[in-house]
């Protein structure tokens, strides 16, 4: 919270976002307003109340306030210098530092109040509160929470179609190029605007959409976050809407950066790192792994045991191995580091997939050993 001067409220938002730019206050608008009102009023600290919520009593109803500050809510009124007849000196000193400190925050009261008012004047084009002008007064007494619950009521309030647009939203797929957070923010505005209507979304009900919109990228196994949750503490509480948020930025961390395969992150929570750690070693070690069934070593070449032919060891004992581009070689399809055009990893000697038939003959003995 902020700290003021007698004279001077300083709040961390000077101003307030403008609302009706574009001929109309939107939803969004409404909404954001409505945060940024709050803030405002909570950042400034008060002696009212427990002290936690600032002057938060200004923009929120009594059974609200009573919600945030656990306390119930007393109105603010003029302090009174309460001297009882035949007091000591102790006690008058007493009774006017508590009706000095009364009237210092009574003031610091008010002025925040012209403040936070001064603020939504500025924000609010006055046609949209012309409904609330009295003939006579006009908008002198109208309050800074009659001003906020206006905003919210006409404009923060969704439509049915709204509604319908905005779980249809829901469905929108995961887009992998993008950070996760424009994803996760789209969603947490989705779920603001289903929280102002009669069909709020529930934290399952937001995980569900999420789940669907992975699949549907073709990138995740469709069973990852189910089993995250298996491999979670027994008896652990249902997954809240923030813990699956902190899950999913951990997964897109591993399948963008780690460059693991799609199941790595499965391991939702506490052992997540290690699975990822674990399948980056994997990777690494079958990179440098050798094959299971070596080819035999090379013959010497030295012209020694092929009856003084000058062939460079082609004659030397095959190893019968498939290549798709290559036919019987030294190496298969999968470890072909030449390929030709429609190269198929899958082809084998069962299955040539339409790939070369013939015995690839090698140049010379370096070519032999480079698998080419």
């Amino acid at each position: 919270m902020t700290e003021s001067s007698s004279t001077k409220i300083v709040f961390p938002l000077k101003t307030l976002s403008v609302l009706g730019s574009t001929g109309t206050i939107t939803f969004d608008e409404a909404i954001q307003f409505d945060k940024e009102l709050l803030q405002n009023a909570r950042s400034v600290t008060s002696q009212y109340g427990n002290g936690g919520v600032g002057h938060v009593h200004l923009v929120v109803t009594p059974a609200e306030y009573a919600l945030r500050s656990a306390q119930v809510y007393a109105p603010v009124a003029f302090p009174v210098l309460d001297i009882a007849a035949g007091a000591t000196g102790a006690q008058i000193a007493e009774a006017n530092r508590a009706f000095n400190a009364a009237l210092s925050a009574f003031n610091k009261n008010n002025l925040v109040t012209t403040a936070l008012i001064a603020q939504v004047v500025k924000a609010i084009p006055s046609i949209y509160l012309q409904s609330l002008e009295d003939p006579a007064t006009g908008m002198e007494e109208v309050t800074i929470l009659q001003l906020r619950q206006h905003i919210k009521a006409e404009y923060g309030t969704a439509t049915p179609q709204q509604v319908a647009a905005n779980y249809a939203m829901a469905s929108d797929p995961f887009n992998l190029s993008e950070p996760v957070e424009t994803y996760t923010g789209k969603m947490e505005r989705i779920r603001r605007l289903a929280a102002a209507t009669t069909n709020p979304m529930s934290d399952a009900a937001s995980i569900r959409f999420d789940v669907a919109a992975m699949a549907a990228t073709g990138q995740f196994k469709a069973d990852l976050h189910a089993r995250a949750i298996e491999q979670q503490i027994p008896g652990q509480a249902d997954e809240t809407w923030p813990a699956f948020v902190s899950w999913l930025k951990r997964v897109d961390k591993a399948h963008h950066q780690e460059k693991t395969v799609a199941d790595a992150g499965y391991l939702a929570q506490a052992n997540f790192a290690s699975a990822v750690a674990a399948a980056v070693r994997e990777q690494i070690a079958a990179t440098h792994r050798a094959p299971a069934n070596p080819p035999p070593p090379l013959p010497n070449n030295n012209n020694q045991g092929n009856n003084g032919n000058n062939n460079n060891g082609n004659n030397a004992p095959r190893v019968k191995k498939y290549c798709h581009s290559h036919g019987y070689c030294g190496h298969t399809s999968m470890q072909c580091n030449r390929r030709s055009p429609g190269h198929q990893e899958a082809a084998t000697s069962a299955n040539k997939m339409g790939g070369n038939e013939t015995n690839f003959v090698y140049r010379n003995q370096r070519s032999r050993a480079q698998g080419e």
